[in-house]
């Protein structure tokens, strides 16, 4: 389960960066959908998550 200050982190990562999603670069606004906690939850909690996470992470540390 996802707490809230995760997601909080999370949306602040991605208001903050692009994100990568294969080889395409997606502003946020393209990708906010996930500004409803719910569907964020259920993203974060996706398997394909832990993957887009170390991208955000990579991209913060470059």
């Amino acid at each position: 389960s996802v707490s809230d200050a995760e997601l909080e982190s999370v949306i602040f990562a991605l208001n903050e960066l692009p994100i990568i999603i294969g080889k395409r670069s997606i502003r946020p606004s393209q990708v906010f959908i996930y500004s409803d906690q719910d569907r964020l939850r259920n993203y974060m909690s996706s398997e394909s998550f832990s993957e887009k996470e170390a991208t955000l992470k990579h991209i913060q540390q470059s």
